[in-house]
């Protein structure tokens, strides 16, 4: 959605980059700000992207999901943060540094990773 068609404020809170990227807030797991969805989603694409170079299919990915969703999206005390993703992580023996640089390449413009 182009940021002129906005019509709140809540909208462009949950949203990075004028809206390419949006997310809605979470109140079953008492996620007020669609920014911490998005930025979650976006290390999540990196893990997918990950398991897919390494072993050639999403089972690493899976594994990682099924961990992340026990121990980071307890109902009772949901830790939906880079802290609790940075854990998984740690836990499943993959390279943060790789995944690091996954994340942070994703917010680059693609006009900034053309070279002219």
């Amino acid at each position: 959605m182009p940021y002129s068609l906005y019509t709140s404020k809540s909208e462009v809170e949950n949203c990075y980059y004028s809206g390419f990227y949006c997310a809605d807030t979470n109140e079953l797991y008492s996620i007020n700000d669609g920014r911490i969805i998005i930025e979650e989603n976006i290390r999540q694409k990196c893990i997918y992207n990950y398991s897919m170079k390494v072993n050639k299919d999403s089972l690493l990915f899976v594994q990682f999901m099924n961990k992340f969703y026990a121990t980071c999206m307890v109902k009772t005390n949901p830790k939906f943060n880079k802290e609790c993703h940075d854990s998984v992580v740690v836990e499943l023996n993959m390279p943060q540094s790789e995944l690091d640089k996954c994340y942070e390449d994703s917010f680059l413009c693609k006009i900034d990773i053309i070279k002219i």
